[in-house]
């Protein structure tokens, strides 16, 4: 956080951050975004944190363990779950809202069938942790 910043400097040498562009205005309001690639200047990590352009900011000295606790919730979480719902919301991300709600009732379905949901199901109704069956 006290030293990470974060830009699109190509402007500054002639060029055009084309690629770049897909993820900031799928991430950071247009005209923000707008600002970053067209004058190049950098940003803090505050800064970054508060334009959504990434979800956290931590010091310097903090970053491994903030990196390994954040390793450590995902890694806690169902697997299956997680592939099942990170590769659904890949896909529905270019769907228009009225295709990805039936496409997502389907996948539903697919995550309630899985061993994960009944394990995950069970142990909350037990009041106790998971034991994914996935992660055997």
């Amino acid at each position: 956080e006290d030293t990470a910043t974060f830009g699109t400097p190509e402007i500054k040498r002639g060029l055009f951050p084309m690629m770049i562009m897909a993820n900031i205005f799928r991430t950071v309001p247009r005209r923000k975004g707008l600002e970053l690639i067209l004058l190049g200047e950098r940003i803090s990590a505050a800064e970054a944190v508060h334009i959504g352009l990434i979800n956290r900011a931590v010091p310097a000295d903090e970053l491994d363990q903030a990196t390994f606790d954040l390793a450590s919730r995902l890694a806690a979480q169902s697997p299956e779950a997680m592939q099942l719902g990170l590769t659904a919301f890949y896909e529905q991300s270019d769907m228009d809202f009225a295709a990805a709600l039936p496409f997502l009732s389907e996948k539903l379905m697919q995550c309630l069938s899985s061993d994960d949901a009944r394990e995950g199901l069970m142990s909350f109704m037990e009041k106790r942790e998971p034991n994914w069956p996935s992660q055997a």
